[in-house]
């Protein structure tokens, strides 16, 4: 079980990733460094940057030395003076529409609950699933027994006990059935204590004595 809850996690930072990306296609630039207007001119002036894309007023680039950086022009009339300065310099220009920002913003929320969808997914799975489960299938007793009994056929009931024991064992090993929440430790046991029951009860109709403990033989034997 909780190898699901970890591959449903791997799959949601893998999508977080992949729509990050697409968010925004036409920038490699990861992490940019935000520097002052004033400081940007400068370094274009002496040739540090190498390539640089506008959106709007923002502006992001990439230095000579690889280093990223961010900025914001203060007035987007300063906009065509700036794209000619940077051609003059011989500078890689890129240009993207201001909307592409609300779009990325789209890409990334959907990315954020996708990514949510698929842990609490493998959260339900890991957890929710097997305890939902086992309540369902204790929940059928009845009518396994009324079945049965009008079909005469009584093998319906060790195998719902067999299965019963299943969908248990797999409850308590995706569960903590004890621990810090003293509620919902009270509602295992009570789950617990109901499987139990009916497990005692489907032995007696056949017969058979429910064990109240089971040991090794070694335990058995000292």
């Amino acid at each position: 079980m909780m190898k699901n809850l970890l591959i449903g996690i791997a799959i949601g930072l893998g999508l977080s990733f992949f729509f990050a990306l697409m968010a925004n296609p036409t920038t490699h630039l990861a992490s940019p460094d935000e520097i002052a207007y004033s400081q940007f001119i400068a370094d274009v002036d002496n040739g540090k940057i190498e390539e640089v894309t506008l959106q709007g007023s923002r502006i992001v680039g990439r230095f000579k030395t690889g280093h990223t950086f961010r900025t914001l022009a203060p007035h987007s009339q300063l906009l065509p003076a700036l794209t000619d300065r940077l051609l003059a310099k011989k500078l890689t220009v890129w240009a993207r529409p201001v909307e592409d920002d609300q779009s990325s913003y789209g890409i990334q929320w959907i990315a954020y609950l996708m990514a949510q969808g698929v842990f609490f997914g493998a959260l339900w799975l890991c957890v929710a699933r097997p305890l939902s489960a086992l309540v369902r299938q204790l929940a059928t007793w009845p009518e396994v027994v009324r079945g049965a009994a009008l079909a005469r056929e009584p093998h319906r009931v060790p195998a719902f006990l067999v299965e019963t024991a299943a969908e248990f064992h797999r409850f308590y090993h995706a569960c903590r059935v004890v621990g810090d929440d003293a509620a919902l430790s009270r509602q295992r046991l009570r789950l617990c204590a109901a499987t139990a029951q009916v497990l005692r009860n489907g032995l007696a109709l056949l017969g058979v004595s429910a064990p109240e403990r089971l040991e090794r033989p070694a335990e058995a034997g000292a």
